[in-house]
């Protein structure tokens, strides 16, 4: 008994190769479909913590200089004193203010319309577009 070696080459065809591709492709929507959500919660959160992290320091602004900062001033007067006696800042950590998770920029206003007793601090969330319903603010 002869046996005989087989010349065929060793490889995978087109519709295996297809076929992978296709797996893959349903496999990264699957992950997609249920990670984008959380994502979307995480950046949610991580709005409601800075903005957390503003109020905090705008309330030690207000046991130095004895008054919050005005709207004009912004949060930048937790960086850079505004002139007043008794300021003792910086009051953030970074020696700049974020962005929200989105790329806008925080709002800040005093006196507050929600929080008429002190400032109104939010993020446009994530619209971008300041005034909605998606707005997140320390008076929630």
């Amino acid at each position: 008994m002869r046996y005989y070696k087989q010349s065929g080459r060793a490889g995978f065809t087109l519709l295996e190769i297809m076929l992978v591709v296709m797996i893959i492709g349903l496999l990264l929507t699957v992950a997609v479909i249920r990670i984008g959500p959380q994502a979307e919660k995480a950046r949610i959160t991580a709005a409601k913590q800075q903005i957390g992290n503003f109020s905090s320091s705008v309330n030690l602004f207000l046991l130095d200089v004895s008054r919050y900062p005005a709207t004009d001033e912004g949060l930048e007067s937790l960086l850079r004193s505004p002139g007043e006696t008794g300021w003792r800042g910086p009051y953030l950590e970074k020696l700049e203010v974020p962005n929200d998770p989105w790329g806008s920029k925080y709002i800040y206003k005093y006196p507050g319309d929600k929080n008429p007793s002190g400032p109104d601090i939010s993020s446009p969330g994530p619209d971008r577009v300041p005034g909605n319903d998606d707005d997140i603010g320390n008076w929630q």
